[in-house]
Parts: structure tokens; C-alpha cells; sequence
């Protein structure tokens, strides 16, 4: 039989057990950093153009690509051309088919890695700027950059 759970602001503790401080304190961090995302959405005060620079990671309205709708999550800037070139970011979890970046990013909630997939968007469209790559995550970026450009490229031949 599953287990009773009650769901409190990013905490799930089993019915009938006080979440702990740390878990309170945790659940109290991500549920603030959710909210401050949400009031940079809806400030609407545009990015500067010139803060998007391939190996920094912003925040962007991702549409999904075997659905309709989006999702808002953190994607890393590739290339500024028309727009913005970008690779999103998804949480780690067992079973996804994600390219983990090989060191840990201090300024994200939880341990992310690229989705192989390029996005382009308006420079409008970024929400804000979360911060710079590692060198070492840079590099790491640009190298599965112009591998998933070069299949892009056979597909689009084909």
C-alpha cells in the first residue's frame, strides 16, 4: 500500500511526521528562490543584450518538443545571433537521457544537466541571468554544442 503524504511549499514528509529544521530550511530555500524567478518574470524588465554571452546561463521560457506548452527553466547561451542560441538545462534524475555537466553549479536549485537540444529565442524572451560557467562547464558546453549542430546539420541534409 503507498505511503500517506502530505505536501507542504517544495517538502513531502510522510502523514503523521514533523519535517525536521533542515528540511523545513531547504523546503523554505528553493520555495524563495521559486518566488524570486516568479516576481523576474512578471517584473519585465528586459535583459541586456550584452550579458548574453555564450557560457552564461539564463533563465528562458523553453517550449517543449514533443508537446504543446513550455516550461521555465535555466538553458546556457551558445551563440548570439538572430536571437539567442541556447541549450537548456534539466534537473539529473535516474533514466533521463541527459549529458551531465562535469562540475556542479552553485547558482542552480539542484544538480543539472543539458538537454540535447538546440533552442532559439528572442533576446526578449530571457527572464533573467542566473550567472557564468565553470571554464571547465564552458568548454563542456561548446564541445555538445557542435555536436548536436553537426546532427541538426545530417538531419536537415537528409
Amino acid at each position: 500500500m503507498p505511503r500517506r503524504t502530505r505536501h507542504t511549499a517544495q517538502l513531502t514528509v510522510p502523514t503523521g511526521r514533523t519535517p525536521s529544521p533542515a528540511e523545513r530550511d531547504s523546503a523554505h530555500r528553493a520555495y524563495r528562490a521559486s518566488v524570486r524567478r516568479l516576481r523576474a518574470v512578471r517584473s519585465g524588465a528586459p535583459v541586456v543584450r550584452s550579458a548574453l554571452l555564450p557560457g552564461t546561463v539564463v533563465w528562458v521560457r523553453v517550449e517543449f518538443a514533443d508537446r504543446a506548452g513550455f516550461k521555465i527553466r535555466p538553458a546556457v547561451v551558445v551563440a548570439r545571433a538572430a536571437g539567442v542560441v541556447l541549450l537548456p538545462l534539466s534537473s539529473l534524475r535516474p533514466g533521463r537521457r541527459l549529458m551531465a555537466l562535469p562540475e556542479p553549479v552553485a547558482f542552480l536549485p539542484r544538480p543539472s544537466g543539458l538537454v540535447p537540444r538546440l533552442v532559439r529565442v528572442e533576446c526578449a524572451e530571457v527572464i533573467t541571468v542566473a550567472g557564468p560557467l565553470s571554464p571547465a562547464n564552458a568548454a563542456f558546453v561548446g564541445t555538445v554544442a557542435a555536436t548536436v549542430a553537426a546532427v541538426v546539420r545530417q538531419d536537415l541534409a537528409a
